[in-house]
């Protein structure tokens, strides 16, 4: 994710790219950490502290937890 010109970490692994998607099913926006999977709400503030893993978040929307559930933004 670029925020202001700088490409955003996850605050979790501090490994993974943020990056943008859309649920397919519902078409909601979220961030993904690319390498941990810990999803926020477009709404959310992204920190250490909100978020959650993608499993617990597919299981909630009833999706499976797999990327192709995603569309990812560039």
């Amino acid at each position: 994710l670029l925020y202001g010109g700088i490409i955003m970490y996850c605050p979790y692994c501090e490994q993974g790219k943020i990056v943008k998607a859309i649920v397919k099913s519902s078409g909601e926006l979220i961030f993904i950490c690319e390498e941990c999977d810990t999803v926020w709400a477009s709404h959310e503030k992204i920190s250490s502290h909100t978020g959650l893993f993608f499993s617990l978040y597919a299981d909630v929307h009833n999706l499976e937890p797999l990327w192709s559930e995603l569309e990812v933004l560039q």
